[in-house]
């Protein structure tokens, strides 16, 4: 059970009534079948990067990189075979692309799963990648070199190393630089704290290579500060799929299909504080998670059946709660992504809050539908020992703040959860805040 220690409780009542929220789908895009569907979302220089192994009735087979910008859908190397892209980034001045993508390599010969783009262009990276089941999930700039993973086994065409799903490319040649064994594959790079963190689908960390004595225990997530990998504990007992910060409470938040972190319950979503794991709510999500992400300041999962029978659901500071509507059919959630005020969501799906889908839709809440929870136990301090009384309480507007003393300090207002949403600085016996714009709520008064 969460207990807060807080100055004052703070009851919003917001003049905007009933829950607002939308779903609408994104014109221009009309996948030939239900079966295929956007895999992977990236934000990336103010546009939204649409890949995945998709196909578009009027071309046909057809799984291009699609870029979208609020109004129009552009679709771009309408050759892709295969899965389809799956990341972008920029280094040294080049595009790179990377995903599942065979078509790109003429006239180059070798089979390839990144390709470097110079606006004209394709190129194949040092020499290539040889192997067909090859395939690149995710892309990230650290330490000066372009970190990539996925299902790698001969990178730059070398089978002399076993790169064991990771590699580093430095603009000139590759490095290997630890492999991840034991499972399948790496899927989700996140730098926090200073370090690259790397999940996916394996259990052990070997720091250099295949022939290596010193097996690192890792569990589906390690981190690397360029040198060398540590675990996180014991890690998570099933794959992670996906992962955001909190910059608030400076924690790594990672989502899958484990259902407890080094010996602690937590069932599809966790959070990592740089020392020990911590349970994201007091309540188990069912299903799996495939993806998680920051919207409205709250976090939201997608997956499979992540509350309940629904497959979108947000964290209210407390507990989990469910979407209204959002039960996918004849697919699965792949993506979220924030993109302009609104949650994007990738995948094979059909329909969704009975709107027809063609896996990419986006949702939209109003701000002052957010809702924020409750802790299950508050201890507030007795009147005679506060600093200040606040009227009315609660309030739909203007709040007084009126102190026992003259005052001088900083005055915060935060959500339940903590997290910071106005500061003001008082001087005097009294300071007044507008909180109008905040909706409905519970809300906490620090003095500083």
């Amino acid at each position: 059970m969460k207990r807060t220690i807080i100055l004052f409780f703070l009851l919003v009542l917001a003049p905007f009534a009933g829950l607002s929220q939308q779903w609408s789908i994104i014109p221009g895009y009309i996948p030939a079948n239900a079966g295929y569907g956007l895999k992977r979302m990236t934000n990336y220089n103010d546009t939204l990067f649409l890949g995945g192994a998709f196909q578009i009735e009027q071309f046909g087979n057809f799984r291009p990189l699609a870029t979208w910008n609020s109004d129009t859908l552009e679709y771009h190397f309408p050759l892709s075979m295969y899965g389809g892209f799956f990341c972008v980034n920029d280094f040294q001045g080049e595009r790179y692309y990377g995903g599942d993508i065979y078509d790109y390599q003429d006239p180059f010969g070798p089979l390839s799963t990144l390709l470097r783009w110079d606006g004209l262009n394709f190129y194949p990276v040092g020499n290539s990648f040889c192997s067909p089941t090859e395939h690149v999930n995710d892309m990230a700039i650290y330490d000066g070199r372009l970190i990539i993973g996925g299902s790698l086994h001969s990178v730059d065409c070398n089978e002399d190393i076993e790169w064991g799903n990771l590699a580093a490319w430095d603009g000139n040649s590759w490095e290997a630089i630890g492999g991840v064994y034991g499972g399948w594959e790496v899927e989700e790079f996140i730098e926090y704290n200073g370090r690259l963190y790397v999940m996916g689908d394996f259990d052990k960390i070997l720091p250099n290579n295949y022939y290596d004595a010193d097996v690192i225990t890792v569990n589906n997530i390690a981190s690397w500060d360029g040198t060398t990998w540590a675990a996180l504990g014991i890690g998570v007992n099933g794959r992670v799929h996906d992962a955001v910060v909190d910059t608030v409470n400076n924690m790594l938040v990672v989502c899958g299909s484990f259902s407890s972190a080094s010996g602690t319950f937590a069932r599809k979503v966790a959070a990592w504080d740089g020392n020990q794991w911590f349970a994201v709510g007091d309540e188990p999500t069912g299903g799996e998670a495939f993806a998680i992400e920051w919207y409205r300041g709250q976090l939201y999962i997608g997956g499979y059946n992540v509350f309940g029978d629904h497959d979108l659901a947000y964290f209210d500071g407390y507990h989990w709660q469910e979407v209204p509507g959002a039960n996918f059919y004849s697919g699965q959630l792949s993506d979220l992504r924030t993109y302009h005020d609104e949650l994007y969501i990738s995948g094979s799906m059909t329909e969704i809050a009975g709107i027809q889908v063609p896996g990419f839709v986006k949702y939209y809440l109003h701000p002052d539908s957010v809702v924020w929870g409750q802790p299950d136990d508050i201890a507030e301090f007795n009147s005679e020992n506060n600093l200040f009384n606040l009227f009315p309480n609660p309030t739909d507007g203007m709040l007084q703040l009126v102190f026992q003393n003259r005052y001088e300090g900083e005055i915060i207002l935060t959500n339940i959860e903590g997290r910071e949403l106005l500061r003001t600085v008082a001087k005097g016996e009294r300071v007044q805040l507008d909180i109008s714009h905040f909706p409905k709520g519970s809300y906490l008064i620090h003095a500083l």
